[in-house]
């Protein structure tokens, strides 16, 4: 079997159809789809439950509500495909999207990590989260894994295929104590794994994200912890690239691309806390931005650039002049 497809689903059953649907549908048929239903309330698990009944190669695990990283674990562990992909229970596959990678493969072999790009319908527009433009696919070396990296490519699993035996041999998992950035740490984890990086990104928007019903977004929603989270997600991103470099696995590297990291931390992090201030309160507002002026990435950014105070003050004011604040809280 090539493919397992894994669906974490909780409450979706408003989509739920869809997605499967948009799966089963595909023009390349060697796959299975293991959906994880995460103690679903409304009927979810229910429906998954026919899908079951009604197709061969569709496996439906039940389990209590314990997140979407345990939900994920639970799929790579009951895989029998050679290759993993995720499928979030809102979203949808185009019908070729599994053999148009499949044919990539075949093609150029296991040098490359294959992904695509993807396209997100949000209640304010479409946002795109591509490598290229106007270019059919793209091969990417160690080079250009920063940019790869910049342009959001590694924050999400759903666009990507994972080699299962790569999985298995160093027990690459999701972290189950994080409800947030969870992905980007699965791409760390695999990334760290592989001989050299070589990517091959298929420019293609065949997967579709919805996030238009987004009540339940633990991006969007308000969280006090925010600020914590981004900056242990920036410093694995900083450990990991260390890391590579020592290893020579990356040989070019901008010096201020940790500069640009540390600011878009900080102007990330305040536009998140201004747009969402009457959840946290002028009082924890003040807290968490003097947390953010005492830590490491903040000094390391007023160390190169000076003037302390006007750092965080021109951050505030571009963010309220133009309104994009609530850019950062996505």
């Amino acid at each position: 079997m090539f493919y397992s497809v894994i669906v974490p689903v909780f409450n979706r059953r408003k989509y739920i159809k869809r997605c499967l649907d948009s799966i089963i549908a595909q023009t390349f048929s060697d796959f299975e789809i293991i959906v994880v239903d995460d103690g679903s309330g409304d009927g979810t698990g229910a429906v998954c439950d026919e899908y079951m009944k009604n197709y061969m190669n569709v496996r439906v695990f039940h389990q209590k509500n314990r997140g979407v990283s345990k939900a994920r674990n639970v799929g790579l562990k009951m895989a029998e495909g050679e290759f993993a992909l995720f499928v979030d229970s809102d979203d949808y596959l185009l019908p070729d999207y599994l053999e148009q990678l499949r044919q990539a493969y075949e093609k150029y072999g296991n040098a490359y990590w294959y992904f695509t790009s993807f396209k997100v319908y949000t209640g304010d527009g479409v946002q795109y989260f591509r490598y290229r433009k106007g270019v059919v696919y793209s091969k990417v070396k160690s080079d250009g894994l920063v940019e790869l990296i910049n342009k959001g490519l590694f924050n999400s699993v759903v666009n990507k295929i994972y080699e299962m035996a790569l999985v298995r041999q160093y027990k690459i998992c999701f972290p189950e104590d994080i409800s947030l950035g969870e992905d980007l740490i699965f791409n760390m984890r695999y990334l760290d794994k592989l001989k050299e990086f070589r990517f091959f990104v298929l420019n293609k928007n065949l997967y579709i994200c919805s996030w238009i019903d987004d009540k339940q977004s633990l991006e969007r929603n308000w969280r006090m912890d925010y600020f914590e989270i981004q900056k242990k997600l920036l410093r694995i991103k900083k450990k990991y690239v260390n890391k590579w470099l020592m290893e020579k696995k990356i040989s070019v590297f901008r010096r201020n691309v940790f500069d640009d990291w540390n600011f878009n931390f900080i102007r990330g992090c305040t536009g998140y806390y201004i747009v969402h201030i009457k959840e946290a309160g002028l009082a924890n507002l003040v807290s968490i931005i003097i947390n953010m002026t005492r830590s490491e990435e903040y000094l390391e950014y007023v160390q190169m650039h000076g003037n302390r105070k006007g750092i965080l003050t021109q951050t505030i004011y571009h963010i309220i002049k133009n309104k994009r604040g609530r850019k950062y809280g996505q």
